[in-house]
């Protein structure tokens, strides 16, 4: 999975962060299969933004590496709906931990992390 950022300024949090996540039922993350465990704080490189075009040519930038979510229930909401008809997911709570590096893309909601703890299990 991969995010678009507007914003290339990497921030750290102040207090902890409310996010949401779609995870397969075994809880492994619904594109890269990553294990998830309930209520276990997990780390890993965030990535760098990247330039990529799309297919009106436009520039935008991209982050591969991190943990990806959505600040909003319903902008997480809404995909899982979909996805939900044809496939066994989760919608799940996470916390990005105060401390954390992150990117943040204010027009759509998504938010990729260094950190995250899953803390739970929404639908």
């Amino acid at each position: 999975m991969c995010m678009w950022v507007i914003d290339i300024t990497k921030h750290k949090v102040n207090t902890d962060i409310v996010c949401y996540k779609i995870l397969n039922k075994d809880l492994t993350s619904y594109v890269k299969k990553f294990q998830y465990e309930l209520n276990k704080e997990f780390t890993t490189k965030l990535g760098i933004p990247r330039q990529e075009y799309n297919s009106y040519n436009t520039p935008r930038l991209i982050v591969d590496e991190g943990f990806h979510g959505c600040v909003n229930y319903n902008d997480a909401n809404r995909p899982y709906k979909e996805l939900k008809k044809d496939n066994d997911i989760l919608l799940v709570a996470c916390i990005i931990p105060k401390n954390s590096e992150f990117y943040f893309n204010h027009f759509t909601g998504f938010i990729v992390s260094e950190k995250i703890k899953i803390e739970k299990i929404l639908k």
